[in-house]
């Protein structure tokens, strides 16, 4: 599923407490590529405009006992996100692993004094 961010704002800017002027301006997010995939198809996708400039997305993909693989990533050159979902989906276990460690480390070493009652959450 392939998304392209865009569009236009509108921003209040108050320059003293009587005066404002409205500026026009792309969205933050202009010209990025949002990428979702999975380790299984992915049907009835669908966007639906909540109100105008808003979006949801939708989609269905099946999972099991044997784990299904859900990828996302957003950049500025698409074929750099499309290339980092194939390689998270296509190597599962090695992205798996290396997210469980970078999490521990932040949590050993960022936030020191994390404690909790389950000992597997520690």
């Amino acid at each position: 599923m392939v998304i392209k961010e865009g569009g236009v704002v509108n921003a209040t800017v108050t320059q003293n407490s009587t005066y404002e002027t409205v500026v026009e301006g792309k969205v933050v997010y202009d010209g990025m590529t949002t990428i979702l995939s999975a380790s299984r198809q992915i049907y009835n996708a669908t966007v639906n405009e909540t109100e105008p400039g808003f979006c949801t997305y939708s989609f269905v993909f099946d999972v099991d006992q044997n784990g299904t693989t859900l990828s996302w990533a957003m950049h500025d050159e698409h074929d750099i996100a499309l290339n980092s979902v194939k390689q998270v989906v296509n190597n599962s276990l090695v992205h798996l692993v290396a997210k469980t460690k970078k999490m521990n480390d932040i949590l050993n070493d960022e936030v020191p004094y994390f404690r909790c009652s389950d000992d597997d959450i520690v």
